[in-house]
């Protein structure tokens, strides 16, 4: 089936867009101002949803890659920061000191997320076989079993039969290459720690490379580009700033989005204030009315990728309230990174707990990756191929999987600004009865002192 290229197209440009817009609107150094709390419960945020992701994952779809597992636990990292920064001002809470650590968490939490996600997809992309060996895997040294035969083998582990069983029971053929391909070809599927690395090193060095060359260079390059004093100029620079780091990320196999918020977070009001001055539009307000027409394609087209059948099936509908559970669970223990004493940390994790459209990017993202069926048996990797003896690729994220994702998603969202109006409310009544009760404990201890003065001079003092 051939993709609809125009509305595809426009719902990459406008993620794109909205990771540039939830850039502009963080301001790094405000966000990063509460220091060491922040920074904690962004590790713990990132570390625990990934590991209960991938554990959750790996219940559920156990004849599925570890690629795959790998990718649901992405999904679980990053925070929608928008509808937690929406209910704070909503309730008049921006200022407080939970606030402020919950969005700086939050700003760290998005960067650590993306580079989980870029480094996700590179290694989805590294331990894929070279193009020229997809048409004839023997030949440049891949073991291959038929995608018959894969299936046979699925249905028979199913029953409970460890891989080998299961291919001596369905008569599996599993073709390996000859001494002579094998030699001259790598051996399929895997990919060594040495290349995770890279992939990771390579993710960080891009995205603060960016920002670190990106505070140097943009001031200069709006400073120049004021001088041409042409209407649009401002938008026009930064959007080709955006789609600019966005195609570098693509070129080094990084997601795209990780170079549109980069640049989000690098263009700050001071670089192009010589376009302010003089009374143009803020970058925010020339950016919001395109991210307005172009970020709801990309809702559309999420949600036409949504296989209504598959919530007729009891295993996805479990499957997704398992994500929802370890995904709140996940967060909700963020909170132990708060080190400051008397602060509602029930509030910091709660306020951490949406993923809205971060996990639908995520989600969408791993719709589009490819990775190759594959099945270890004896150590050694064998990819599923069909009739005409080409390696068979699958979405990494499956549409069951993806149904499951959504679910969980929708119910974050929903959820949280209410649970999070609760949890405040309970935090300030608690600060308050703790501030009241050494106000009460000094005024017992008064009286109870005056009634003692009181029977030592033999005056009797009335009951109140």
């Amino acid at each position: 089936k051939e993709k609809d290229l125009p509305i595809d197209v426009r719902a990459e440009i406008g993620v794109n867009f909205l990771l540039f817009e939830v850039g502009l609107e963080t301001n790094v150094k405000e966000r990063m101002s509460v220091g060491l709390s922040s920074l904690l419960v962004a590790l713990f945020g990132v570390i625990v949803p990934f590991a209960l992701g991938w554990g959750a994952g790996y219940y559920f779809l156990p004849d599925a890659s570890w690629l795959v597992h790998m990718f649901i636990g992405a999904t679980l990292t990053a925070t929608s920061v928008g509808i937690t920064a929406r209910v704070l001002k909503d309730l008049k809470k921006i200022q407080a000191r939970e606030s402020k650590i919950i969005l700086g968490a939050a700003v760290i939490d998005d960067v650590m997320g993306l580079v989980i996600l870029a480094v996700a997809a590179g290694i989805i992309s590294a331990s894929s076989p070279p193009q020229e060996a997809n048409r004839n895997p023997l030949k440049h040294g891949l073991s291959v079993i038929a995608q018959a035969d894969y299936e046979k083998v699925v249905a028979a582990k199913a029953e409970g039969l460890s891989v080998e069983k299961a291919v001596e029971k369905v008569d599996a053929k599993l073709e390996n290459p000859s001494a002579k391909d094998a030699a001259k070809g790598k051996t399929g599927g895997g990919i060594s720690t040495g290349s995770v690395l890279w992939i990771i090193t390579k993710a960080f060095l891009f995205l603060l490379g960016s920002i670190v060359i990106g505070l140097f260079v943009s001031p200069r390059m709006f400073h120049l580009a004021s001088r041409l004093r042409t209407q649009g100029m401002l938008l026009i620079i930064s959007i080709c700033f955006c789609f600019l780091l966005a195609g570098i990320a693509a070129a080094i196999n990084l997601a795209p989005i990780v170079g549109a918020f980069a640049a989000g977070l690098i263009l700050e009001s001071v670089h192009y204030r010589d376009f302010t001055d003089r009374g143009e539009h803020d970058l925010e307000e020339l950016v919001r009315p395109i991210a307005m027409f172009l970020v709801p394609i990309f809702f559309v087209v999420m949600g036409m990728r949504v296989d209504l059948g598959t919530f007729g099936q009891g295993s996805v509908i479990v499957f997704a309230l398992v994500l929802t559970f370890v995904a709140i669970i996940g967060k909700q223990v963020c909170s132990f990174g708060v080190i400051e004493k008397g602060l509602d940390r029930i509030s910091v994790g709660v306020g951490m707990i949406p993923r809205g459209e971060v996990g639908l990017i995520f989600a969408g993202i791993g719709q589009s990756l490819m990775a190759p069926i594959t099945i270890v048996v004896a150590g050694t990797t064998y990819f599923a191929v069909s009739e005409s003896g080409a390696i068979v690729a699958r979405a990494v994220i499956q549409p069951a999987t993806y149904s499951a994702v959504v679910i969980m998603v929708i119910i974050t969202t929903l959820v949280t600004p209410f649970v999070l109006a609760w949890t405040l409310k309970r935090g300030d009544r608690i600060k308050a009865a703790r501030s009241n009760a050494p106000e009460e404990a000094g005024e017992e201890a008064g009286e109870e002192a005056g009634e003692e003065a009181g029977e030592e001079a033999g005056v009797e003092i009335p009951e109140s």
